[in-house]
């Protein structure tokens, strides 16, 4: 155990981009309600803070050191990543994007996968496991079009991770950050170079499911995506 954490909790949370404070503020919410019974709230790292008032008057219980400002935030999804990954103080960090697509009770699971396997540093939550759960449609067309970006990133980089496009993964903090700071892409492809530098440093990596919920823009996040993961294929 860290006996330096600030929150008493041993997940982070770290949220790279999101679209409106007014969004952010729900997952705090939610947040909130998910770990009330635990001993502290979990770190928190976000792009931007919302409005004082509405912090105070919704999230009276969150500690004032859990919620920090991600201040790279505007450089990029790696940037952020990095940052809340250097800077935060728990054991395990789980990365998601927002609008949030996945439960926090999935957080839970991986971090549960995390506390009864002391190997595995890396857990990915696939969207494209057997028994991962689809909790409403995505447009087929933007579908079908990450499938053939992530079969063309998964054939490209030799990874053994099915889902290379998923916007969950949760990091061992003290293994998975050394490997952080060496990669420099700011950008969403930063997840899948970091994936891969973990395998050729032969860390652990289990795919968990998932209950994915994507909302109707959700893989809209792409298009400012798919280039810079379409460049991953050609170098």
């Amino acid at each position: 155990m860290n006996q330096e954490r600030v929150t008493g909790n041993p997940i982070s949370l770290i949220f790279p981009r999101s679209s409106s404070p007014d969004e952010l503020l729900t997952i705090l919410m939610d947040v909130q309600q998910f770990f009330s019974k635990w001993p502290a709230m979990p770190e928190i790292f976000v792009p931007f803070l919302p409005p004082p008032a509405a912090t105070a008057n919704t999230l009276n219980r969150m500690p004032a050191k859990g919620l920090q400002l991600l201040n790279n935030a505007g450089l990029g999804y790696g940037a952020a990543v990095r940052e809340g990954l250097k800077r935060s103080k728990a054991e395990f960090s789980f990365v998601l994007d927002l609008p949030l697509e996945f439960p926090l009770a999935d957080v839970f699971q991986a971090w549960m996968e995390f506390e009864s396997r002391p190997e595995v540093d890396i857990v990915v939550g696939s969207r494209r496991h057997p028994q991962a759960s689809l909790m409403r449609d995505p447009r087929k067309w933007q579908w079908k079009w990450d499938s053939w970006l992530n079969d063309r990133i998964h054939q490209h980089v030799g990874s053994s991770v099915a889902d290379s496009t998923t916007s969950f993964y949760g990091y061992r903090i003290d293994r998975v950050k050394p490997l952080s700071e060496e990669i420099r892409d700011n950008g969403f492809s930063f997840a899948a170079r970091l994936i891969k530098k973990a395998e050729q440093d032969r860390l652990k990596i289990s795919e968990k499911p998932v209950h994915w919920n994507p909302t109707p823009d959700s893989l809209s996040r792409y298009a400012r995506d798919q280039w810079n993961l379409l460049k991953m294929t050609f170098v």
